[in-house]
């Protein structure tokens, strides 16, 4: 087979974790991989490694982003410390921040054969089997439901603060949460300041019998109706924890 022209730009896997990859618009993600791959990989006379002359209009023939959607990406990255530009007599100097670091492969971690099997033998006896469901194994820790692990201590002190019947419906209300996501369990590491935080608060919320509709929250797009409040009396979204305008 014939070599590649061009060579070759690394590119983490954790790229698809990226704030610019989730949550920003894809035009921005279209521009930001353009001009990863259009810097230097190497200096050069006048420029160094990371660097790049461009033009707007470059940009834009390629990526099809307007010139607003590139200036608008261009603030943002650059207040995000991703790149900075220096204006020139016919148009700018892109510099990429971190680019040799993440364009270095001795920088990114691999993992042998024995790395793995150790992971895997600690992952197992990280969990153990309970009513036929695999769950974190966290030392004198009480299994509530299918999720809620509790120390005996917190257990007690929930149920002096909110009394029996409120503890129950908590517990089954962050159960059924959790149960609704898995992604949620690994989020939430101490399940007695998440049954203090938000799931407390919202129970108070719905004895006040509160409801607002907020349609959908911005960021993360989860349907936010009846949404709990802070201690300050502002509604956020429970996913992203976004705060929302009443």
């Amino acid at each position: 087979m014939f070599p590649i022209e061009d060579g070759a730009t690394i590119w983490a896997r954790q790229t698809i974790q990226s704030d610019i990859f989730t949550n920003k618009p894809d035009k921005w993600f279209k521009i930001w991989f353009y001009l990863v791959n259009r810097m230097h990989f190497s200096d050069n006379e006048k420029l160094q490694r990371g660097q790049r002359f461009l033009k707007y209009e470059w940009i834009s023939e390629v990526t099809k982003a307007t010139k607003n959607q590139i200036d608008m990406f261009m603030r943002w990255a650059k207040k995000n410390q991703m790149l900075t530009t220096q204006k020139t007599t016919r148009g700018m100097v892109v510099t990429i921040l971190n680019y040799n670091y993440y364009q270095t492969l001795d920088n990114y971690k691999t993992e042998t054969e024995t790395d793995l099997k150790t992971k895997q033998k600690r992952n197992r006896n990280d969990t153990i089997l309970k009513n036929g469901k695999y769950v974190k194994n966290e030392k004198n820790k009480t299994l509530y439901g299918d999720f809620i692990l509790l120390t005996e201590e917190e257990y007690q002190k929930l149920l002096k603060d909110f009394g029996q019947s409120n503890l129950k419906m908590m517990i089954e209300k962050l159960d059924n949460y959790l149960g609704a996501d898995k992604k949620r369990i690994k989020k939430y590491t101490s399940h007695n300041h998440v049954l203090r935080g938000w799931v407390a608060e919202r129970l108070e919320l719905n004895k006040k019998t509160i409801q607002r509709d907020f349609g959908t929250c911005p960021k993360c797009a989860r349907s936010n109706i009846d949404l709990p409040v802070n201690i300050q009396g502002i509604h956020y979204c429970l996913d992203c924890g976004r705060t929302l305008k009443t």
